[in-house]
């Protein structure tokens, strides 16, 4: 949670990956739903990408999070200028669970600004590659089994 509230303002991507069923998810969504964190940002969002992801499905879902209402919204590219808009200047968390290729980043990346406001994207993915091409400033966090003395 640290890397949530404290470090770089700057935007930062904070990477959990591993193999399925280790707990991704279940750890992001335990973060994602911590008063500390509810408290902290401005703005939350949580969308699940998958195999087969869909812009602009994400995209309207992220919206519609960010702004409490639904949107109708024919071109994606208004889609995407209509989120930057809202995040912009304001602590934002979006969480992008289960993200299995680097363009789906690369795709939505460019719709999160820039700014000193401490905002962050978490991103959970079974793909250590995919894990640390979104490094900024934080290292990704490999989830590992717990071995017997652990458990």
């Amino acid at each position: 949670m640290k890397k949530l509230t404290g470090g770089s303002k700057e935007l930062d991507v904070i990477s959990i990956f591993g193999m399925a069923g280790l707990g991704k998810t279940t750890l992001a969504r335990k973060v994602y739903n911590n008063t500390s964190i509810i408290n902290h940002f401005d703005v939350k969002a949580w969308c699940t990408a998958s195999q087969t992801y869909n812009m602009r499905t994400l995209l309207v879902d992220i919206l519609e999070q960010a702004t409490n209402k639904e949107w109708k919204i024919k071109e994606d590219f208004d889609i995407a200028d209509k989120l930057q808009k809202t995040l912009k200047g304001r602590r934002y968390l979006i969480v992008l669970d289960d993200i299995w290729k680097v363009e789906a980043w690369e795709d939505l990346g460019l719709c999160f600004p820039k700014g000193e406001y401490g905002s962050r994207v978490m991103v959970t993915t079974r793909i250590e590659e995919v894990a640390k091409h979104l490094q900024h400033h934080s290292d990704p966090y490999s989830l590992r089994f717990l071995t017997l003395e652990e458990s």
